[in-house]
């Protein structure tokens, strides 16, 4: 029996679309981050697009606020 009648195939599906929606709202922040030069933008799009999970962790630790000059 399974726990609130959920089987292993929806949760695998919430999953999937919950990292497809954060994977989604990261590029579009980075895309739309006013703190953010474009040369930064384009640097950190091509990080959350390849590093993927990394990607997308380092971009809202280190990239989300952009330099402080």
């Amino acid at each position: 029996m399974s726990i609130l009648f959920i089987g292993m195939q929806e949760i695998i599906i919430f999953f999937a679309l919950g990292s497809f929606l954060f994977f989604g709202y990261t590029i579009y922040h980075a895309v739309c981050n006013p703190y953010l030069n474009s040369n930064q933008k384009l640097l950190w799009i091509i990080i959350i697009l390849f590093g993927s999970l990394i990607g997308w962790t380092l971009y809202w630790i280190l990239g989300k606020r952009g330099q402080n000059d």
